[in-house]
């Protein structure tokens, strides 16, 4: 079953997220106004904020564009949902081929996602015997 927004429901969260952007953006200009004036010992954990909040409305930006396009596509959260695990797999596969991350021990079994299961049946992640 796809989760699929009402344009109700898109508004919501397209306004809660803008909401954020703009309160982080907010903070962020704060932070680096007021940097200045702080006492020098207390001007590293204003310039961690300042760095933490630009980091964090960073990736508010990249889910609220991502769930634009999503929707722009017709695409349904699920579907969106799967794109999303689909491409951190291929890019931890990458790491693991450019020896830049330890491949996963032979003990843990790979997890097999049901498609398409009959309603009432259990559809998350499998482990297959190893």
């Amino acid at each position: 079953m796809d989760l699929v927004l009402s344009e109700n429901q898109f508004d919501l969260v397209y306004n809660s997220f803008s909401f954020v952007i703009a309160s982080m953006g907010a903070a962020f200009i704060f932070f680096l106004l007021v940097r200045s004036k702080v006492a020098p010992r207390h001007r590293m954990a204003v310039t961690l904020s300042t760095l933490v909040v630009a980091i964090a409305a960073i990736g508010i930006i990249a889910m609220l564009l991502t769930m634009a396009s999503a929707i722009r596509h017709g695409l349904s959260v699920i579907a969106l949902e799967r794109r999303v695990l689909e491409l951190r797999e291929n890019h931890r596969r990458q790491l693991v081929e450019r020896g830049l991350l330890a491949p996963e021990p032979d003990d843990i079994a790979e997890v097999e996602i049901i498609e398409d299961a009959p309603p009432g049946e259990d559809t998350l992640p499998q482990r297959r015997a190893a």
